[in-house]
């Protein structure tokens, strides 16, 4: 594996004569540097922030912590993920509401993960311009938070009906 840097990021890609690259889940990172308990998570991991929720599963439902992550539909594509298939993931780990920025930092829009309709046609959005969204997803047990943060935001309709 070699770090290919390209455009303001960089991504992992075979190359000859690379050095080793040791990948770890991020359950396995909290365990090893004892993290715990883990209050907010961030991902940009350009298509692989699922298959980083997913590795961290174990934490994420021991923890319930916020969770920050870019989220690409042509990004999940090309790495073979299917863009709505995080969604109920999270909605089975107890994620109740999303809060939506465009790729330049700018609120959009607070959803419901229930309002599969809504996130769906923000995933064909995004894949027709291109572009990514950063997600900003509460756990049920922190909704008072949700609710400061989205204040804080001030522009966002918080009712989940947007």
């Amino acid at each position: 594996m070699a770090v290919k840097k390209q455009a303001g990021t960089a991504s992992l890609g075979f190359a000859e004569g690379a050095a080793s690259v040791t990948l770890a889940t991020l359950t396995t990172l909290v365990e090893l540097h004892r993290f715990s308990p883990v209050n907010f998570v961030k991902i940009d991991t350009d298509g692989y922030d699922v298959k980083c929720l997913r590795g961290g599963e174990k934490v994420i439902r021991r923890d319930c912590p916020t969770l920050f992550f870019e989220y690409s539909p042509l990004d999940l594509e090309a790495v073979g993920e299917d863009p709505m298939s995080i969604w109920p993931f999270l909605a089975d780990l107890g994620y109740e509401k999303a809060f939506f920025y465009d790729n330049e930092g700018v609120p959009l829009m607070q959803l419901n993960l229930s309002q599969q309709n809504e996130i769906a046609q923000l995933a064909a959005y995004a894949k027709n311009r291109p572009l990514y969204y950063d997600v900003l997803v509460w756990h049920r047990s922190r909704n008072s938070q949700f609710a400061s943060w989205a204040v804080s935001e001030g522009k966002i309709n918080t009712n989940g009906k947007n």
